[in-house]
């Protein structure tokens, strides 16, 4: 059990995944969360979070903090990223689709 969880403590220390901030003035105002995984043949990027706070939403800050995810997944050689998205959220999915995201996949949900 030992080497396993010192495997897991390696491979977490080696995946280059990381969170960019944006401030106006000093203060924070979005950040965005992005977690790099292992895909099928080489790795890819899955967008945790975004978040803008409302007070600033509609001046680009999400755009531009994307931009910055795109430049980083870059220099890390990474060329596919996901996000999930809550289907009634259409003012997410119009982001996500202006910064170059389509819909892939449909995933179902039942309470029970």
């Amino acid at each position: 059990m030992a080497t396993q969880a010192g495997e897991v403590r390696r491979v977490a220390c080696l995946t280059p995944s990381f969170a960019l901030l944006a401030e106006l003035d000093g203060r924070p105002v979005a950040y965005v969360v992005v977690r790099i995984m292992a895909g099928d043949d080489t790795w890819m990027a899955e967008i945790e979070t975004l978040s803008v706070d409302v007070a600033h939403r509609g001046r680009g800050i999400g755009q531009a903090l994307m931009r910055a995810v795109d430049e980083r997944l870059e220099s890390l050689q990474i060329r596919d990223a996901v996000v999930a998205v809550v289907s009634t959220n259409t003012g997410a999915i119009r982001f996500y689709e202006r910064c170059g995201f389509t819909v892939y996949q449909h995933d179902l949900y039942r309470r029970t």
